[in-house]
């Protein structure tokens, strides 16, 4: 088992990261423009400091409405991760794996939730973003809350090969009924070449 923990913020206890976090993307895509030059292909590795600074911060939900509030009115209740647990089924990029988390609910809990799993990965010619799975809509009460999601598979067809060596984010977003996203837990992901095969690794900060 690997225990994986890179960021658990909650959206409605820092809403100022989301901004913070534009002007980043924004900086990022500029400096990538700038250095499309230099770079000979797809097999070119990116700077992996890009996907540590965002595994250190929570995705902009993209909502339309009060982000401090849900789509009903009521407060965004704030999300403290407490445990995150990968099962992986094989060491492969495109092996399946088992997401186990565990994390609190202070506040009011929301009617209705689940957990949205994605793998992105960057490009010089752009972001490959590519959905999982998503865990089946539930209550979540105020405290304690588990759940346990299971990915069959990564499928990396659309990702050309040389794009794959570059470091890549296993993101878990915890989604309310409405589409509000509570909380953000990204894990940076190597992959490499070994013998014609692409091997990843997800890498535990706590180690």
């Amino acid at each position: 088992k690997s225990l994986i923990f890179v960021s658990m913020e909650s959206k409605a206890s820092d809403n100022d990261a989301d901004a913070s976090l534009e002007r980043k993307h924004s900086n990022s895509n500029n400096n990538t423009d700038n250095n499309n030059a230099d770079m000979k292909d797809d097999d070119d590795i990116h700077d992996e400091q890009h996907f540590g600074d965002e595994s250190k911060a929570v995705a902009n939900s993209g909502s339309s409405h009060d982000e401090s509030k849900l789509s009903s009115g009521a407060p965004l209740p704030v999300v403290n991760v407490t445990a995150i647990d990968i099962v992986e089924h094989g060491s492969l990029v495109s092996d399946g794996f088992d997401f186990e988390i565990e994390y609190d609910l202070e506040g009011e809990g929301i009617a209705e939730g689940h957990w949205r799993m994605s793998f992105i990965v960057d490009s010089m010619h752009g972001r490959h973003q590519i959905p999982l799975v998503s865990s089946e809509p539930c209550p979540h009460p105020a405290g304690p809350n588990s759940a346990l999601v299971e990915v069959p598979e990564v499928d990396v067809s659309s990702v050309k090969p040389g794009a794959l060596t570059n470091a890549g984010l296993l993101v878990a977003a915890l989604v309310a009924g409405g589409g509000e996203e509570l909380v953000v837990v990204n894990s940076v992901v190597m992959v490499r070449e070994e013998g014609g095969a692409f091997v990843r690794e997800i890498y535990n900060p706590l180690e």
